[in-house]
C-alpha cells in the first residue's frame, strides 16, 4: 500500500470527477467542502483524517477504511460502501443516500442524527455505536447486528424491507420501530 503524506488537496479544488485513486493510505488529511463525482476510491485507507461538508456522488468506496476519522455533515448518494470499515470514527450528520452498504462494520463510531434514505443495508454490524436519532426512512435491512449499541430515539419505522435483524444488548429506550418479527431486541 502506497502513502501519500504530503498529498494536499488545494482550497481552490472544490470538485473531483472521474478521479481514481486506489490501494493507498492518506493519513492527518482533512477534506472541506470538496465534491467528489463517479470517483473511483477503492481500498483507500483513512487514519486521522477530517471529512466536513464533503459529498460522494456515483461513487466507488468498495474496501475503504476509515479509522479514527472526524467526518461532519458529509453526504454519500448513490454511492458503493461494499466491504468497508469504519473505526473509532465519529460520523456526525452524515447523509447516507439510496447507497449501498453491504458487509460493512462500524465500530466504536458515532453516528449521532445520522441519515440512511432509501439506502440498502445488508450484511452489517453496528458494534460499540452511538445511534442517537438516526434515522433509516426508507431503507432495507437484512442480517443486520445492533450490539453494544445506543439507539436512544432512532427510527427504524418506516423500512421498507427488514429481514434478519438482531438488536443484543443495546439501549431501545424511545426508539421507534413497528415491532416487527424480523427484528429481534435481546
Amino acid at each position: 500500500m502506497s502513502r501519500l503524506e504530503n498529498f494536499k488537496i488545494d482550497k481552490e479544488d472544490k470538485n473531483f470527477k472521474d478521479l481514481s485513486l486506489n490501494n493507498l493510505e492518506f493519513k492527518n488529511k482533512s477534506v472541506i467542502e470538496k465534491f467528489f463525482v463517479q470517483t473511483n476510491l477503492e481500498k483507500l485507507k483513512f487514519i486521522d483524517s477530517e471529512f466536513q461538508q464533503t459529498e460522494f456522488i456515483s461513487s466507488n468506496l468498495v474496501f475503504t477504511e476509515f479509522n479514527n476519522c472526524l467526518m461532519e455533515d458529509v453526504v454519500y448518494k448513490n454511492v458503493n460502501l461494499n466491504n468497508c470499515n469504519f473505526m473509532r470514527s465519529r460520523l456526525t450528520r452524515n447523509n447516507f443516500n439510496n447507497t449501498k452498504i453491504e458487509d460493512v462494520e462500524f465500530n466504536n463510531c458515532a453516528l449521532r442524527g445520522a441519515k440512511f434514505i432509501g439506502t440498502h443495508i445488508f450484511k452489517v454490524k453496528f458494534i460499540n455505536c452511538d445511534l442517537q436519532k438516526i434515522n433509516f426512512q426508507g431503507a432495507s435491512f437484512s442480517d443486520v447486528q445492533m450490539i453494544d449499541s445506543n439507539l436512544f430515539m432512532a427510527d427504524l419505522n418506516r423500512l421498507v424491507e427488514v429481514k434478519n435483524v438482531v438488536v443484543t444488548n443495546c439501549n431501545t429506550f424511545l426508539i421507534k420501530y413497528n415491532n416487527d418479527k424480523d427484528i429481534n431486541i435481546k
